[in-house]
């Protein structure tokens, strides 16, 4: 079995996680492109079908409330998004809905989804006629997720349906918590561990979903503001580590000196060390001190202080276009 750490590419690794970590929401009407860019950090209006990108949505202090996919279908935009967040999400846009023709509908509670790790989950077939796995699970529909994966939304509930043309095809099933190792290995953030109160988009390296130039929306100000005066003031960092003794919310240290030591930041998320492999973790740390390989310790609740260093995390997320050549499930 391929270990979700064992890769040198987020992709290189075929899995599938029945568990998935996403949701789908999805939003309608005349007015759904002018409303979802007034409401995200990204350039939505004028959009076409089978155009996608990411966005943040924030509040008019800047904080970030969700990391989210859209991607623009022909009468629909659908919206990823990690699972968990969507009921919050959907009360957000509500608020803000007055006179606007748009709709906001939570799919994921009629449509089971799952999650494929693998560059060829939507791929055209080859040139010798061969099927892609995505064409041999049948009705499935494609969305992509936030770093590239394929999220399936399913017609049916049974998963045998599905699950073995997948195996077939030299795909694992994986548990949640080997989605978590792939996850922290490759530095995708989570809202239940890797936002706090003060978090903005920039703290999470969401550059790629915030449009500088696409005008006013929620919360603009403050986010170009942050940019423009370099006021972002930590950044999500990985790290190595060799011991099992590290805790989430365990403060890191710089190595200066140890009678006096400085706090830059805390572990937000982990998995222990694996055989060779080492523990990996993301923490929110000090901007100024988030220095790739730098050593820094991190302190357990004994008192004791243990070697780690900081990484940055793999977070190039390209825009793989998407051919919208099946209808997708009707949610109504």
């Amino acid at each position: 079995m391929t270990h979700p750490r064992s890769t040198d590419h987020p992709h290189a690794c075929r899995a599938v996680v029945t568990d998935a970590p996403y949701a789908l929401v999805k939003v309608s009407g005349a007015d759904r492109l002018t409303f979802l860019h007034n409401m995200t950090t990204a350039a939505v209006k004028g959009r076409s079908p089978g155009s996608r990108c990411e966005a943040a949505v924030v509040d008019h202090k800047g904080l970030l409330l969700a990391w989210v996919g859209l991607l623009v279908d022909r009468d629909w935009v659908w919206v990823t998004l990690e699972a968990g967040d969507q009921d919050a999400l959907i009360a957000w846009f509500d608020r803000y809905i007055i006179t606007e023709d748009v709709t906001v509908e939570r799919v994921t509670a009629r449509h089971p989804v799952c999650l494929l790790l693998a560059p060829a989950a939507y791929r055209a077939p080859s040139e010798d006629g061969k099927k892609t796995p995505l064409s041999r699970i049948g009705q499935a529909f494609v969305v992509p997720g936030l770093m590239n994966e394929a999220i399936l939304m399913l017609p049916e509930s049974d998963p045998t349906t599905w699950l073995e043309p997948l195996r077939q095809d030299g795909f694992e099933v994986w548990t949640h918590q080997e989605w978590e190792d792939w996850r922290i290995a490759w530095g995708l953030p989570a809202a239940r561990r890797d936002r706090d109160a003060r978090t903005n988009p920039w703290e999470w390296g969401l550059t790629a979903a915030i449009s500088l130039d696409k005008g006013c929306y929620l919360g603009q100000e403050v986010i170009a503001r942050l940019n423009t005066y370099d006021k972002v003031q930590r950044c999500l960092m990985g790290l190595d580590f060799e011991t099992d003794a590290v805790h989430l919310g365990a403060e890191i240290q710089i190595l200066s000196d140890p009678a006096a030591p400085v706090a830059i930041g805390v572990i937000t998320s982990l998995t222990p060390p694996v055989g060779p492999s080492p523990g990996r973790a993301l923490a929110l740390i000090k901007r100024n001190q988030a220095e790739e390989g730098r050593p820094v310790a991190i302190v357990t609740p004994d008192g004791r202080t243990h070697l780690a260093h900081l990484r940055a995390r793999w977070f190039q997320r390209g825009q793989a276009s998407l051919t919208l050549g099946t209808e997708s499930p009707q949610t109504q």
